[in-house]
């Protein structure tokens, strides 16, 4: 259990970091 609720909050982490670096890729595309 202890590992799921660790993995939980990661995932969210990792959610933020990709959505940071797509908006990032997005901006590098468009200038």
């Amino acid at each position: 259990m202890g590992v799921t609720m660790a993995t939980h909050p990661y995932d969210k982490i990792y959610n933020v970091w990709l959505n940071k670096a797509k908006e990032l890729f997005q901006v590098h595309d468009s200038s």
